[in-house]
């Protein structure tokens, strides 16, 4: 069968179509932009929950003694010693979504930024666990007397570097993103000399007098067989 036959010839013409390049190149790029946007993705959630979850988590307790109560033990969470954790977390989130939602130079703009303060919630995490925070002394309903020296907590400050480094992840792969190929604009061929773009032909409808050996004739030639004008060769 003569039409199966050059179905399989311009399927096996080096691996691609005249109008679409080499075969699967459109496919691979943008499969790898999609995992990329997935990746940035996943890293903005779970950076995201991260830091929330180290915001509640307790870093610091301390030992006291009291004269009316006796023994009294005093605990500072992760936003008692860094206030800015949660409303940084949830603001991080909406920066991945607006980049997500946005192109071009905003959005690299918007992964950088997104990347600086993934990077320096991370750094505020290691710097309170240097030394103790006032937050244990003020959570006294009075003055009492300190039982040996504060313990910190590491669970809480770890998971919160952990967050910070994956909100800044995936600040980096939205920077680093492509912007993608300009949406699809019909009837649009080169400029012209005005700088303004003309028309492309118009589909047309297939003519009765043509075959469909006709149209594979067209294809074979490297041309689209739907804008050779009505009645042509």
């Amino acid at each position: 069968m003569p039409e199966q036959g050059r179905r399989g010839d311009l399927g096996d013409r080096g691996g691609h179509h005249p109008a679409l390049g080499p075969a699967g190149g459109r496919s691979v790029s943008g499969g790898s932009a999609r995992r990329a946007a997935g990746v940035a993705a996943g890293a903005a959630v779970l950076g995201a929950a991260a830091v929330a979850g180290g915001a509640v988590l307790t870093w610091w307790t301390a030992q006291w003694t009291d004269t009316l109560v006796g023994p009294v033990t005093t605990a500072a969470t992760g936003s008692d010693v860094v206030p800015e954790l949660l409303p940084l977390a949830l603001v991080g989130l909406a920066g991945w979504a607006a980049a997500a939602a946005t192109r071009g130079r905003w959005r690299r703009v918007i992964g950088v930024v997104l990347a600086l303060g993934g990077l320096w919630l991370a750094g505020r995490a290691v710097l309170a666990v240097l030394s103790p925070p006032d937050a244990l002394a003020a959570a006294l309903v009075r003055p009492a007397q300190a039982v040996g020296d504060p313990t910190r907590n590491l669970p809480g400050p770890a998971l919160t570097v952990l967050g910070g480094m994956l909100l800044a992840v995936a600040g980096l792969l939205l920077a680093a993103r492509p912007a993608g190929p300009p949406p699809p604009r019909s009837g649009v061929t080169s400029g012209s000399d005005d700088g303004s773009a003309p028309a492309r032909p118009s589909p047309r409808r297939r003519d009765a007098g043509d075959t469909t050996d006709d149209w594979w004739k067209d294809l074979d030639a490297g041309t689209d067989p739907t804008t050779r004008p009505a009645g042509g060769p």
